[in-house]
């Protein structure tokens, strides 16, 4: 304990007339009581520092009660996200394999891509509101351009009572040949020409397929659906609505099953495809 108290003393003393400016006695019990009453000091300032101000969001480990509600926010959305890409890819998959690639697609199987979207179907209240009985009504009486068909009710499993718009103008060079898995007809036109949608509808698929370039499909009423293929550049996307004659795209020659610039049109009723040339003429 006497070498804990033994006294030394500090002197401070300007060099060149060696004067005393500062004279202080100390021990090393001294000396360590500072020490530790300084250091208490600093950690007890630090620690309110941290505590009061946003420093603290920069220890590892410590995150603050906005951000961790943002991560249960953002994980719900992400999950929202994922539930309707899978939904959307499935639907693109199938879409494309019974449409565009001329696959037969039994029920099974398309049950199954739909269960994998994590959608339970069969429990889906069914409530129109207001706003979308009222934009049905101002659809289906829309009068101004709208070339549906002729009038009156429509024949189950018929379409001859459509009236089509001419989507081209041009020569048919290759038939409607479904032994061949050929499922529309290919008409040449002059070059740059537009191609335009054979009746009111809205656009589903707007995109690029290694087999058949750029490619449009429209969404008419009862049950059809009209396929473009082969197009240089598409003038529409997903989700516009269309009329009859509206330009949707410009002739092409895309894609690997093309030889040359032309238009290659499909249509489907009820899932299943029909010959174009027996209601449209190309000339």
């Amino acid at each position: 304990m006497t070498y804990m108290q033994n006294k030394y003393k500090l002197v401070v003393m300007q060099e060149s007339t060696f004067e005393e400016k500062i004279t202080l006695r100390l021990s090393r019990m001294n000396v360590l009581i500072v020490l530790v009453i300084l250091s208490l000091i600093f950690v007890l300032l630090t620690t309110f520092i941290i505590s009061v101000t946003p420093l603290k969001e920069y220890i590892p480990g410590y995150a603050s009660v906005e951000k961790l509600q943002q991560v249960y926010v953002n994980q719900r959305r992400v999950d929202s996200l994922y539930q309707k890409l899978a939904s959307h890819e499935a639907y693109i998959a199938n879409f494309k394999r019974r449409i565009l690639l001329g696959e037969d697609l039994d029920s099974l199987e398309m049950e199954a891509s739909v269960k994998k979207t994590g959608t339970d179907y069969n429990n889906i209240p069914y409530k129109r509101s207001d706003e979308d009985s009222l934009l049905r009504r101002e659809w289906e009486t829309d009068e101004a351009y709208n070339l549906v068909y002729a009038g009156g009710q429509l024949p189950v499993g018929s379409i001859s009572r459509f009236i089509f718009f001419t989507p081209l103008n041009g020569t048919l060079v290759d038939g409607f040949d479904p032994k061949k898995r050929h499922f529309g007809v290919d008409v040449v036109g002059k070059p740059d020409v537009p191609i335009k949608s054979v009746l009111d509808g809205m656009v589903i698929y707007a995109g690029w397929t290694y087999e058949t370039g750029y490619v449009i499909v429209i969404q008419h009423n009862n049950d059809l659906i009209s396929t473009y293929k082969h197009n240089s550049r598409l003038l529409k996307t997903e989700g516009d609505r269309v009329k009859a004659g509206d330009p949707i795209a410009i002739i092409g020659n895309s894609g690997k099953l093309s030889t040359g610039p032309h238009l290659h049109l499909e249509l489907w009723y009820q899932g299943s495809p029909v010959n174009p040339a027996e209601f449209i003429n190309f000339d």
